[in-house]
């Protein structure tokens, strides 16, 4: 181990014993006998770990450099063309005045072919969104029926336990009014 290993676990130690140190169940406090092992086991972790892991990241940093320098021949290519088509257009333009109405015509053409293809694509999300939207519509109309039938459900088993209440307090109401949840609850092909 190098120094700057050492001096970069010493904090997880030293909060290691902190740690240790806070713990209120033991009267005794700090005890080599007792700590040491964990200390030790963790030393011997952090040691593992560097000597195993030392050249898996090594291999990874290597690895990353090599693809950052390929990206960066790659950009450098890619700027180089870039330069190459500017001094090609630079050329055209100086030609301008004969390309300009092909130029204007391809463009035209290609803006109806683009407008056609924006329109075509936003007609379909249109009638997507719709059908999403009616199913979504659907859905939450039937959640919240659902919620305003229990609410309903409820409140006319809190009305009734009052009433049974005041009418019948001998009765084993509490059975009758979870025997009626129950039976609210079951979903709409095994009500009977």
């Amino acid at each position: 181990m190098t120094v700057r290993s050492v001096v970069a676990a010493l904090p997880v130690i030293l909060w290691c014993g902190i740690a240790l140190a806070s713990e209120g169940g033991h009267e005794t406090g700090f005890s080599l006998k007792e700590h040491g092992f964990y200390i030790f086991n963790f030393l011997v972790f952090v040691g593992l770990l560097v000597y195993f892991g030392r050249k898996p990241v090594a291999a990874l940093l290597a690895s990353r450099a090599v693809a950052f320098k390929s990206r960066l021949d790659a950009a450098r290519e890619h700027g180089e063309k870039a330069e190459r088509e500017l001094a090609e257009v630079r050329e055209k333009a100086r030609n301008a005045a004969t390309e300009k109405a092909a130029l204007a015509r391809r463009l035209e053409d290609e803006g109806r072919v683009l407008k056609e293809s924006i329109l075509s694509r936003a007609r379909e999300e249109q009638v997507r969104i719709k059908a999403v939207a009616a199913t979504t519509l659907e859905s939450e109309k039937a959640r919240l029926e659902r919620g305003m039938q229990t609410e309903l459900a409820l409140a006319a088993l809190d009305l009734a336990e009052k009433r049974l209440g005041q009418q019948w307090r001998t009765l084993p109401h509490g059975q009758y009014v979870r025997e009626f949840v129950a039976a609210v609850n079951r979903p709409e092909g095994e009500r009977q």
